[in-house]
């Protein structure tokens, strides 16, 4: 991201007005025309309200003011703003402004607060306190309640709202209350509306009653895993909507690959390394029309496939980072167990919301167990964004820039983990006189009523629990998380089922249908919406299988393609700017697990100590987290020095795992093949199939030979295993290798 000093200059003045509500209608607009403008702008936006809000909320926390003078002087300023002529006597509630930009951005609603919306129902240090605007009650309409579903009920389908494009709606609010077996909600006829929210919050029963554990499960379509339509039907139109976007765009998409280059990277794609020289072998040699799709059967029916699943997601969402609370081997163990039997995503997801119990025995916990640190903001962020597709950390501290969505939003989504604690188990140890954790738990605590959050110019408000447009019942007794869980998972039209076909096509295709995977919604509208909103149809109509999905995604006509330019696509580049059109396979760098686990292929299972992959686990996972760098930050941020980085190309040149790999030292790959009776042009072709997957074409072939009798006829003392160990580590670091093409 580079800014010039000319747009700095003009951005920063109106990213601090903005961020302490001073700006004027005309700043407003220029802010908005800088952003449209320019992506660089809108990142550097991003990357300072992020700072800024921290920073913001941090200090309102530390506030050492007395709670009565802290009382007094909000209630001051709302009676000073209810007064017939301030602000709020004659401020409409929001403005909205659509402004037209470029193809690919169509249409996107600005929403900028042209004044402050009245908060009542301040609590300071007491959360069951009703309090009222100078003693007034403020007039709310009735609240429709809802019966959340229950084993003996049907689920209440929540309807989407299409236009916001998996954004939670703010409108048509709903309230879901407890499960019929529990006293029901009331609302009193007289009752006094109590303040806070556009709808008034209903009256609950006032003898509380025991939380219902009974869990509620997520829908499915069809139960039995099948799809409403055919296999060919789905590809069909796929393929038929790519080519749409060809002819649209004017361009001719790159040949197809060979089936090396295919094969290789169906391996990387699907069991996270590259084949062996037997598979290779195998596949080269079958002369068979449906090879290619046997062949991702075939992977995917492998124990490999979800090991490499479990490897991916639990690197989502618990990061690679080793944390004392988390056990990442049960949580690994959990989402392997659930790959291998291909469990719908919907209920995986279901149970990572809601799980209970230690750690050690339930692997699900482990991933709220991660996040629940900073009142749960991380869970917040990290939920909605991985399952969702939706960025609700901005709305921690403002409304949304490029959207409708409101900072209530947010807190109305980190309600639902309220109810949710991290119980550590502590005992004894007599060795060491201290008190030592024997365990860690993640279990349910008493929590009844809202949230409370601060705005930009410094008024308390409330938000319930609340998930599109529907509400649910903030009573002790409601199960908050089977609650979101249930209204995540249910009805035909959903943002978990969009988001997860989001992602799998970018982790396939190496670019997601919109600019970020985890960043969908009105302001970021996918490059194919019909393709994405059918898969998505399609993949609740499957019962959320996982499999079916990968084997649309894998047998499109995209996916087999060359990533090669040709003479009729090379506008197709998203890495200058252009819009994906998935003309050719774009080019990904190999991840660090897939990096270990191919080296490990490539040599035989040399570097594992043992012929099969799963011996790597332990040795992978402490050779990755040496270059993991943690964040402390309320999202529990990390990265990896060894993603493609200069790090990884130094490491890759002169590290020990790569030392290791070409070692000639008796009993390694290289020793062996060195020692066996093959031919010079056998032993060539071994290394290449080896590292690229591929046989060496003649003219390799020809100049590997060629350097073979140079060093043998110029380097004094020059043993030949010397020159084949320098071959296959050019091999090894040459760009075919680290990257999945």
């Amino acid at each position: 991201m580079s800014l010039s000093p000319t747009l700095l200059n003009e951005l920063q003045p109106l990213l601090d007005g903005i961020c302490e509500d001073r700006l004027s209608v005309a700043e407003e607009t220029r802010l908005e025309e800088l952003l449209l403008a320019s992506a660089e702008a809108r990142a550097y936006y991003l990357q300072y309200i992020d700072l800024h809000g921290a920073l913001h909320w941090d200090a309102a926390l530390a506030s050492n003011a007395p709670e009565d003078a802290v009382t007094a002087l909000v209630d001051a300023t709302i009676m000073r703003l209810a007064q017939p002529s301030g602000p709020l006597a004659t401020v409409s509630r929001d403005q909205s402004r659509a402004r037209t930009t470029k193809a690919w951005l169509q249409r996107i609603c600005i929403s900028v607060a042209a004044g402050l919306i009245l908060a009542v129902g301040i609590v300071i240090g007491n959360s069951t306190a009703k309090p009222e605007i100078a003693g007034h009650p403020v007039p709310q309409p009735p609240v429709k309640v809802i019966q959340p579903a229950t084993p003996t009920q049907p689920t209440e389908t929540v309807v989407a709202d299409r236009e916001a494009h998996h954004k939670f709606s703010q409108d048509d609010v709903r309230i879901a209350a407890q499960p019929a077996t529990n006293p029901g909600p009331s609302v009193e006829p007289n009752q006094k509306p109590s303040a806070g929210l556009g709808d008034a919050a209903p009256a609950f029963a006032a003898t509380p009653t025991a939380p219902d554990k009974t869990p509620f499960k997520p829908i499915r379509s069809n139960a039995g895993g099948t799809t409403a339509a055919s296999s060919a039907t789905v590809l069909a139109f796929v393929n038929e909507q790519l080519k749409t976007g060809w002819t649209q765009a004017g361009i001719t998409p790159s040949p197809r690959a060979d089936d090396a280059e295919w094969l290789r990277r169906l391996h990387l794609d699907l069991v996270g390394h590259i084949p062996s020289v037997r598979e290779v072998e195998k596949f080269l040699a079958d002369r068979s029309r449906t090879k290619r799709a046997v062949e991702v059967d075939r992977l995917l029916d492998s124990p490999e496939f979800a090991r490499h699943f479990a490897t991916i997601w639990t690197d989502l969402l618990v990061g690679r980072a080793s944390r004392a609370e988390v056990n990442r081997p049960a949580l690994a163990t959990f989402l392997r167990d659930n790959f291998q039997q291909n469990r719908p995503w919907s209920e995986i997801v279901y149970d990572l919301v809601t799980a209970e119990g230690r750690t050690d025995k339930n692997g699900a916990v482990n991933f709220l167990v991660a996040h629940l640190n900073d009142g749960a903001i991380p869970a917040t962020g990290i939920t909605s964004r991985l399952f969702l597709g939706t960025q609700l950390q901005c709305n921690q501290c403002h409304d949304h820039p490029f959207d409708n969505s409101k900072q209530e939003l947010f807190w109305a989504f980190n309600s639902f983990f309220q109810q949710a604690v991290v119980v550590r188990d502590e005992k004894y140890d007599p060795k060491t006189g201290r008190m030592v954790i024997a365990g860690i738990e993640l279990a349910t605590k008493d929590y009844d009523g809202p949230v409370y959050f601060e705005t930009r110019n410094g008024l308390m408000k409330v938000a319930y629990p609340e998930y599109r447009g529907t509400r649910v019942d903030p009573g002790k007794t409601t199960s908050r998380r089977h609650e979101l869980a249930r209204l995540m998972t249910q009805g035909d039209e959903s943002s978990l089922a969009t988001s997860f076909v989001n992602r799998i096509w970018n982790q396939f295709h190496g670019r997601s249908f919109t600019p970020q995977v985890d960043d969908m919604g009105p302001h970021s509208p996918p490059t194919h919406p019909a393709l994405l909103d059918r898969l998505a149809e399609e993949f609740v109509q499957s019962g959320y299988d996982t499999k079916q999905l990968i084997r649309w995604v894998c047998n499109s006509e995209s996916y087999q393609l060359t990533s090669k330019f040709s003479e009729g696509n090379s506008k197709d580049n998203p890495e200058a700017g252009e819009i994906p059109l998935f003309s050719r396979m774009y080019v990904k760098p190999m991840s660090p697990e897939q990096l270990y686990d191919s080296l490990v292929v490539a040599t035989q299972g040399q570097l594992a100590g043992g012929p099969t992959l799963d011996q790597t686990d332990k040795t992978r996972d402490q050779w990755l987290r040496q270059f993991v760098v943690s964040f402390d930050t309320e999202e529990n941020d990390e990265t990896s020095t060894l993603d493609g980085s200069i790090t990884q190309s130094l490491l890759m040149m002169n590290g020990d795992l790569v030392r290791e790999a070409t070692s000639i030292q008796s009993g390694t790959w290289l020793h062996k093949l060195l020692s066996s009776r093959e031919t010079e042009t056998e032993r060539i072709q071994s290394l290449f199939q080896s590292a690229l997957s591929r046989p060496a074409s003649p003219k390799e072939l020809a100049m590997v030979k060629k350097l073979l009798k140079s060093a043998a006829n110029h380097v004094k003392n020059a043993k030949p295993e010397n020159a084949y160990q320098d071959i296959y580590w050019a091999l090894l670091n040459s760009n075919e290798f680290i990257l999945n093409h």
